[in-house]
């Protein structure tokens, strides 16, 4: 028993901006958030990652697909440490909440739920197109 998660993604840009939309809107971790509700819902099935299907309404290329690798969604899910940045991942965002409403605090911090800090992106890996 296998479930398979798809996104589709329609542009109005060239298919190749995707990398773009995709940095900036975070969606690694919409790809991880979700493919871990489904695996909690349904304990007994194989969850593969979503997948992102692109298309655009303005372009000749052909609908793309692009997948997280294992070392992007490991790093989205349970963070990721380099010399210049500590990126929380969301696991520990969920436990960061989830510690505020044991403790009955509803003043977040919300510095402590950023999936991004100052202009770089979660976890900076290489970008592929694959048909």
């Amino acid at each position: 028993k296998k479930i398979y998660l798809f996104d589709i993604k329609t542009m109005q840009n060239k298919i190749t901006t995707f990398k773009t939309s995709f940095k900036m809107f975070l969606y690694n971790v919409q790809a991880v958030f979700y493919t871990e509700i489904v695996k909690s819902l349904f304990p007994d099935y194989n969850v593969a990652p979503l997948e992102f299907i692109a298309a655009s309404y303005n372009d000749t290329l052909p609908v793309q697909k692009f997948i997280l690798t294992d070392e992007m969604y490991n790093k989205t899910l349970n963070g990721d440490i380099t010399e210049e940045y500590r990126y929380i991942g969301i696991l520990e965002a969920i436990n960061n909440i989830n510690k505020h409403i044991e403790l009955n605090e509803f003043e977040l911090n919300l510095n402590e739920l950023h999936f991004k800090k100052q202009s770089k992106i979660l976890i900076n890996s290489k970008f592929t197109y694959d048909s």
